[in-house]
């Protein structure tokens, strides 16, 4: 694969601040905040946050910070936002972390310093943020505020793609086509990109198409056999297959059973062993 990876670095965003409130993180309040929300009357929600926040909660420093951010009933306030992320993230709360380091990487509320985005980054991402990996990656593959570094890139986004993120999906499996950052793999990349293309991604399934004729196949040795979710009996059925045909594999096995690609459903599934013939061979 070629020009996959380049054409993707261009694109390159980080993710966007998600102006909603985390209303299980804080019993205490959180009813009374999430009660004047859907009733529209942010001015209480904000006095209830701000009462909590003054008080040092970090929960309720973010989510202060969230809606001043986001405008809601009055306008933005970035200055003041990023002051109660500070709070919060000087506290150890990974999404304020995160948040404070997408103020300082677009200068919002804070003067724009890349680095300082990084460090608050990290911050986050280190504790298991994914929002904060797939964009510490992003600033590695786009040299921003770091030295620019794929395979550090790629590893932030392998971390935040094994937790949904889709646009680390998505980057994933361009890194693996075009063996930037990582091992070239036809199979890896098809991997990220049908995670990616079942959760809505339209490029991720163009990007199928150009992959699947390098994969190696298997032959279904059996009769309407099943293909399922997961490897293991128990999990959902996804289609059945009749013999003879050849099925796209991926490498991936686990007990028994072997990941395949589904190209007229767009997505991935497990096939036992048991059922397909013992030699791959390529297409």
């Amino acid at each position: 694969m070629t020009a996959i990876f380049r054409a993707t670095v261009l694109a390159l965003g980080v993710t966007s601040m998600v102006y909603s409130i985390n209303a299980s993180a804080a019993p205490a309040y959180s009813t009374d905040v999430a009660r004047a929300m859907q009733a529209g009357d942010y001015g209480e929600a904000r006095s209830l946050l701000r009462e909590r926040a003054e008080d040092g909660d970090p929960e309720a420093q973010l989510n202060l910070g969230v809606l001043l951010a986001a405008g809601r009933g009055a306008a933005p306030n970035l200055q003041e936002a990023a002051r109660w992320y500070r709070e919060a993230a000087e506290q150890g709360n990974a999404a304020a972390q995160n948040n404070l380091g997408q103020a300082y990487l677009q200068g919002q509320g804070v003067g724009m310093q890349p680095d300082t985005a990084a460090r608050w980054f990290r911050a986050a991402a280190q504790q298991g943020d994914a929002g904060a990996q797939y964009n510490l990656g992003t600033l590695y593959a786009q040299g921003r505020g770091v030295t620019r570094d794929m395979a550090q890139a790629v590893d932030w986004w392998r971390k935040a793609a094994e937790q949904g993120v889709i646009a680390a999906q998505y980057n994933m499996g361009a890194a693996s086509a075009d063996g930037v950052g990582t091992k070239q793999s036809d199979a890896a990349a098809v991997y990220w990109f049908a995670s990616a293309a079942q959760a809505g991604n339209t490029r991720a399934r163009q990007a199928l198409d150009d992959l699947l004729p390098g994969l190696p196949t298997k032959q279904v040795a059996a009769s309407n056999a099943r293909v399922r979710g997961e490897g293991n009996t128990s999990a959902e059925v996804i289609t059945t297959v009749d013999a003879p045909q050849r099925l796209p594999v991926l490498g991936h096995t686990r007990d028994g059973w072997t990941m395949i690609y589904l190209a007229d459903r767009g997505r991935l599934g497990w096939i036992a062993d048991s059922l397909l013939s013992e030699q791959a061979s390529a297409r």
